[in-house]
């Protein structure tokens, strides 16, 4: 990742030629911080964000109504007094929630980013990226969930388990599934730090009023007092 080197961000070139949707999302991956300076008044986000969409779609598909409903049976077994359910129906049910539920959730949840970059570094910090670029660069960003969840996959094949995740929690795994340290480990995934971490370059770029790791350390530390406030309350 090319993290800008001064404090204030390269500019967004303006006349520019639109670069294809192949080419943007592998720069994506290799050369963001060009992608992101390449962005004018009205960068393109739509097709990007409806292919990472399909994936994130496309990966709870491809997993088996077994390991749904093996999931049911365990939540079932967990509460002893709730009512008798056919779990079958409910784990084919959890299945075309979930399918449904990817797509919605990556479709709002980019729109949602954009806000919070919006809100936090132009109308906070006064930097130049308007909503329309910043739904560009979470847009874009998306992309790396998408790359998780379809790397994730084999994994919880092999597992036959929904909630394995390529997060730190796979190096403790004595620790209790239930506790708040095991939570914590869980939302420290590689592919949601490697998502902030791009959001945050894009924000830099596009609002040309912060360096990178000024960027980072916003989200970073946002992202870590929501995530301990979930582990503390779930736990």
């Amino acid at each position: 990742m090319d993290a800008t080197a001064s404090h204030a961000a390269p500019e967004i070139a303006q006349s520019a030629p639109e670069r294809s949707l192949p080419r943007r999302i592998l720069d994506t991956f290799i050369a963001p911080g060009e992608l992101f300076a390449s962005f004018g008044e009205r960068p393109p986000w739509l097709g990007v964000l409806a292919i990472s969409t399909l994936v994130m779609v496309g990966v709870i598909a491809l997993l088996p109504i077994e390991l749904f409903v093996a999931q049911m049976r365990e939540a079932m077994r967990s509460r002893p007094d709730a009512p008798p359910m056919d779990v079958e129906a409910m784990g084919g049910f959890a299945r075309a929630s979930g399918i449904a539920g990817a797509g919605f959730a990556q479709l709002v949840g980019t729109v949602m980013a954009a806000g919070v970059l919006t809100l936090i570094f132009r109308m906070l910090m006064g930097g130049a990226g308007s909503f329309r670029t910043h739904l560009a660069v979470a847009s874009h960003a998306s992309l790396i969930p998408a790359l998780g969840a379809l790397l994730t996959l084999p994994l919880q094949l092999a597992r036959a388990d929904l909630d394995t995740q390529l997060s730190l929690s796979l190096l403790a795994p004595w620790l209790d599934s239930d506790g708040f340290a095991y939570k914590l480990l869980q939302g420290l995934n590689v592919f949601t730090l490697w998502y902030l971490a791009l959001l945050a370059l894009g924000a830099a770029v596009v609002g040309r009023r912060t360096s990178w790791g000024t960027a980072a350390a916003t989200l970073f530390g946002i992202y870590l007092v929501i995530l301990v406030a979930t582990a503390a309350v779930t736990s």
